[in-house]
């Protein structure tokens, strides 16, 4: 078999695989719709926080990056800009896939089903979606700024 020009779209024609990251990301998003519609409480789904946890860790820009003034590694020596522009550009990305694998929105919805009692859900949920919003990622801001718009979902605020 030769590997030609018609074999990468032979790939690309396959049916993808479901990305469990975005299933569970549905699956979170459902629940807090369903709890939401209940009117019960998400205070107790542990899985949730600890999901929540590890999306925050994934996407976190380190702080000792920031002591230094320049970001460098714990040497006291600054990162080249090149090398902090291509951090920034890896964050952004990971914020972006996360996005649009439904994170941002779920966030919001966690909020939203919380009915703004004060939890560690709803710390976990709002480190997250700090995380997801560090660095000014206009693209996040975008999909998460036009859910709220579209659903008029003020319950958090209530």
């Amino acid at each position: 078999v030769v590997a030609g020009a018609g074999s990468a779209s032979a790939f690309e024609d396959a049916p993808k695989k479901p990305d469990p990251i975005t299933q569970l990301i549905q699956c979170f998003q459902r629940a807090a719709t369903s709890e939401q519609k209940q009117a019960r409480r998400l205070v107790d789904d542990q899985l949730y926080r600890d999901f929540a946890d590890v999306m925050s860790k994934s996407i976190h820009i380190s702080e000792e990056d920031d002591d230094d003034g320049g970001g460098g590694g714990g040497d006291g020596e600054p990162e080249p800009l090149e090398e902090q522009e291509m951090e920034k550009q890896t964050l952004l990305g990971e914020q972006s896939r996360l996005a649009e694998r439904g994170a941002a929105i779920m966030v919001l919805m966690y909020l939203s089903a919380c009915n703004g009692e004060p939890s560690d859900t709803v710390s976990k949920t709002f480190e997250l979606g700090i995380h997801i919003l560090n660095g000014g990622n206009v693209d996040v801001q975008s999909t998460m700024l036009n859910y709220l718009q579209e659903k008029k979902d003020v319950q958090f605020f209530n």
